[in-house]
């Protein structure tokens, strides 16, 4: 099984988690979001290896992935989802990075989603 980095999946993870008021989330709480339960895994867990949440990993016999039962987002996950949280925003970051072909790391997104939110800010703030 090919896995590649799903940035759409990973706000929508972020975003939920945030969102949850179970604590921990299992990721069978999850499923809504990605139907593949090993896509899923993978995430959470670059989720967990960016530092973006904490988790507890839980064993699984016969898993290839990690699994992790998620505590809570990290400062460094609020910082990255306050980033990315606007769906404009969002939408903005998305068309650039098509025309670099869709994936960068994720300190790309959030330095670029930063610039459109201060480009906003300042539209707003100065005539």
């Amino acid at each position: 099984m090919i896995v590649k980095r799903d940035l759409e999946l990973l706000r929508r993870l972020l975003l939920a988690i945030e969102e949850s008021d179970d604590i921990p989330v299992h990721p069978n709480q999850l499923t809504n979001l990605c139907s593949d339960q090993n896509l899923l895994n993978y995430h959470i867990y670059l989720l967990y290896e960016a530092g973006f949440i904490h988790a507890i990993e839980v064993d699984v016999m016969g898993s290839y992935i990690p699994q992790y039962r998620i505590l809570y987002l990290s400062n460094s996950g609020y910082d990255y989802l306050d980033s990315v949280r606007n769906v404009t925003i969002w939408n903005k970051v998305k068309s650039c990075l098509s025309s670099v072909g869709g994936n960068v790391a994720l300190d790309i997104v959030q330095q670029l989603a930063e610039k459109f939110i201060i480009q906003s800010l300042t539209n707003r703030l100065l005539p």
